[in-house]
């Protein structure tokens, strides 16, 4: 089996143990407000889970840079469930004080395109009515930001990948665009690429990236759910992970 089988295994393990412990805490029988932090995790897990298997997908269609800004998602998942795991219903409250912030800026943002327009539009007075509401009801609001959210977590080292991963998939940077353009020899010409360029190690090296960020969603959920808990063990998880690693030819170089 080559490396790169090897890690598709583990990811395949992985979710198989995330999806152990959604079904073991049978969230549908809950009988708990949905802004309990139990279930607020279990949304987390399901949405780190759907990451995890599209980027799979997306790996065996070669769509590498799409690949790795899921895996940038899965981190976004982890930093959320380490701030639960940490603050419990405080990070709820933070989370639904951010989710008004933005009803009420994106109201604003129709209400100011709509101004713009010859003819007023039938929605301008709800939309008044809806941004004015959402003032009196809860007065200013705190947004959140990954920065301060991955500290809340005590997890602010992993902004480190988080951020190589903006600057490299995710966002339209130089970097991540020069991706479809290399220089001929001479460095006189060059080739633009409708596909991006892949080095041959960046397979295997996303597949490690994404089996790291879900394991670490996997353990801030089941510290937040407890006792639930379903499929292999974490720590032989960790295990795997972690031998795996070490064997990559890569670390050899």
């Amino acid at each position: 089996m080559s490396t790169l089988d090897e890690w598709r295994t583990l990811c395949d393990r992985l979710h198989a143990k995330g999806a152990a412990i959604f079904d073991a805490a049978d969230p549908g029988a809950l009988d708990a407000d949905p802004r309990d932090p139990p279930v607020v995790a279990l949304t987390l897990l399901a949405r780190a889970l759907g990451h995890h298997r599209a980027a799979m997908r997306l790996l065996d269609e070669g769509f590498i840079v799409e690949a790795r800004t899921l895996v940038r998602c899965v981190n976004e998942v982890f930093f959320f469930a380490a701030a639960l795991a940490r603050q419990g219903a405080a990070f709820v409250d933070a989370l639904e004080q951010d989710a008004i912030g933005s009803r009420r800026r994106r109201a604003k943002g129709l209400l100011d395109w709509s101004k713009t327009r010859t003819e007023t539009p039938d929605h301008l007075l709800e939309l008044e009515a809806l941004r004015d509401r959402l003032w009196s009801d809860h007065g200013p609001t705190a947004s959140l930001q990954m920065t301060k959210v991955a500290e809340a977590g005590g997890v602010e080292a992993g902004l480190i990948l988080y951020r190589e991963l903006s600057t490299d998939a995710a966002h339209p940077s130089a970097a991540s665009l020069s991706r479809n353009v290399s220089i001929n020899e001479e460095a006189t010409a060059f080739t633009l690429h409708a596909l991006p360029l892949v080095d041959e190690d960046e397979p295997a090296e996303t597949l490690e990236l994404l089996c790291s960020s879900v394991l670490s969603v996997l353990v801030a959920v089941k510290e937040i759910v407890g006792g639930v808990d379903g499929g292999e063990r974490l720590d032989v998880l960790a295990e795997g992970l972690k031998a795996l690693g070490s064997l990559d030819p890569r670390r050899r170089e």
